[in-house]
């Protein structure tokens, strides 16, 4: 993945602090995981993707307890008390079996579970994190080789993204959303 060709972008800065957590716990090293988690949760509370940054700082939660970093640990519990909202332990756990998946080497298993949450938002309209779910099962695609740049389940939802926004009256973001379209296809150029 080409995350140089997308840096000056918050969306996928916080997506690549993701992964460098997520490759991080895989090989032991949840001290370093639990920075980029709180790395992405910052990112995500700065741009308000609230949600995101709630399951950030929830996995920076996970992490800490399990290795008895408290410092880590009270500071995260402190964002999510004002982050919580009544579905959001629901749609951590959503998006939480997928990265379970994910960490522990089930690549084609996170795939499916990125993919039928994916559709789940789009049912919803919540096309950010359908959008969302689609790129992560993109980068599974891509770390088993196979095709990523005519996986057209990103671009859909990133389509109907900037459509809602346009008919909310809100330019500016359905420019943002057009926008992902190119820097997907930017990230996984060859």
């Amino acid at each position: 993945m080409r995350w140089d060709k997308v840096r000056n972008d918050s969306y996928y800065e916080a997506r690549k602090q993701e992964y460098m957590a997520k490759r991080l716990e895989s090989f032991g090293d949840w001290r370093h995981a639990i920075e980029c988690w709180q790395r992405y949760s910052d990112i995500k509370l700065e741009k308000g993707s609230y949600f995101l940054a709630y399951f950030g700082y929830r996995q920076v939660i996970r992490l800490s307890d399990a290795n008895g970093e408290k410092n880590s640990s009270q500071n995260a519990r402190r964002m999510i008390e004002k982050l919580e909202k009544e579905d959001y332990p629901e749609v951590h756990d959503l998006f939480y079996v997928p990265l379970r998946y994910e960490i522990d080497g089930n690549i084609r298993d996170s795939i499916t579970a990125y993919e039928e949450l994916g559709d789940l938002f789009k049912e919803r309209k919540n096309y950010f994190l359908a959008a969302d779910a689609y790129e992560h099962a993109a980068e599974g695609r891509h770390k088993m080789g196979l095709p990523v740049k005519d996986y057209g389940l990103p671009h859909e939802a990133w389509g109907m993204n900037s459509k809602y926004w346009t008919e909310q009256g809100e330019e500016d973001d359905s420019k943002w959303s057009e926008e992902r379209k190119d820097y997907y296809d930017k990230l996984y150029r060859k």
